[in-house]
């Protein structure tokens, strides 16, 4: 198996303001059940099973990493919307919670083969944080069989023989996925402490200005250079280790000589040099929700950057800063 380095992401992303539909509803139509792997059962966490919802069997995303499957997964948010891609070598099939349909892209060498497929009712949505796929569209995307057995109300998974050739072995599998964050409702793994944080952040001489521990596994940090600013986290990995997020967007100086980024949750807020003459004090975010403007009100120091909180739901606004001397500094964000 071709392993790809790409970002695993469900303990990172930042719910903003996902719409209700992409939530399991409490009804009789969603009960709990049971998958069989290759004749053994597979164990889930208590508080998040395999589950039967409108007749489909569903399974929380992390069951691609399975060491019989070997599948990485990829969760994106944007405005509201949350996606999830599952790979596998060349295979590549795409959901979005709350959408009825999904993507599925294969590449052979330079030729690319792409459909979209209708999940016929099998809507993916969240148990808690964790997105719940429909096992039998991303199964036989990847070549596995899927039956139902009626006797015992089980779904049987299969692997053929030249799948189960091509995976890793059970040790380099659980090196490879030992690099992954913490799941989010793991409760055995330590917690990242400021002091390991500092030391992570020193022994790498990240050039770091702000920082904040936002749960029990991740750390939100800004990162400043030069000319350009980078917000992204420092989350606890299965192995025990400290990691950074792989996949991270930088905003460059603007000819004011400021750079804001929304990410993770906050608004980073950067003062270059540049900028430096105007004394900045204070910023103001300013949101409009159902015909009302909240304004939100930070003080500024002496400090290059910093992570100022977002309230959850913002995804778009109006940014200003305030200098002694008078200067102002608006900007629309999004």
């Amino acid at each position: 198996m071709r392993k790809q380095n790409i970002l695993i992401t469900l303990g990172l992303c930042v719910v903003l303001s996902l719409p209700s539909q992409i939530y399991a509803s409490e009804s009789k139509s969603l009960y709990a059940t049971q998958i069989v792997l290759n004749d053994n059962l597979v164990e889930f966490p208590k508080t998040l099973p395999a589950v039967v919802n409108n007749g489909r069997v569903f399974v929380p995303v992390r069951f691609v990493e399975h060491p019989q499957i070997q599948g990485q997964f990829l969760i994106a948010e944007e405005q509201g919307t949350r996606s999830v891609s599952i790979y596998r070598d060349d295979v590549n099939i795409g959901f979005v919670l709350g959408q009825g349909t999904f993507r599925y892209r294969q590449m052979s060498g330079e030729r690319e083969t792409s459909h979209t497929g209708d999940l016929e009712g099998a809507v993916p949505f969240l148990q808690g944080e964790e997105a719940m796929i429909p096992l039998r569209p991303f199964a036989e995307a990847l070549g596995i069989e899927v039956k139902w057995d009626n006797r015992t109300k089980s779904a049987l998974v299969i692997t053929g023989e030249k799948y189960r050739s091509e995976l890793e072995s059970p040790e380099e599998w659980a090196e490879w996925v030992g690099e992954y964050p913490v799941e989010w409702d793991e409760e055995a793994a330590k917690a990242i402490t400021e002091e390991e944080l500092k030391a992570y952040i020193a022994e790498r001489k990240l050039p770091i200005v702000d920082y904040k521990l936002v749960s029990k596994y991740e750390a939100v940090v800004l990162e400043v250079r030069e000319d350009e600013a980078s917000t992204y986290s420092i989350q606890r990995l299965r192995n025990g280790k400290l990691g950074q997020e792989n996949m991270m967007i930088s905003v460059g100086e603007d000819k004011e000589g400021i750079s804001f980024k929304r990410s993770h949750g906050y608004m980073s807020v950067v003062i270059y040099d540049k900028a430096k003459g105007h004394r900045i004090t204070s910023c103001v975010i300013s949101v409009s929700n159902k015909g009302e403007t909240k304004k939100l009100k930070f003080d500024i120091g002496d400090q290059r950057g910093y992570l100022l909180p977002l309230s959850k739901g913002i995804t778009s606004g109006l940014i200003n800063l305030y200098g002694e001397d008078g200067f102002v500094y608006e900007e629309i964000f999004w």
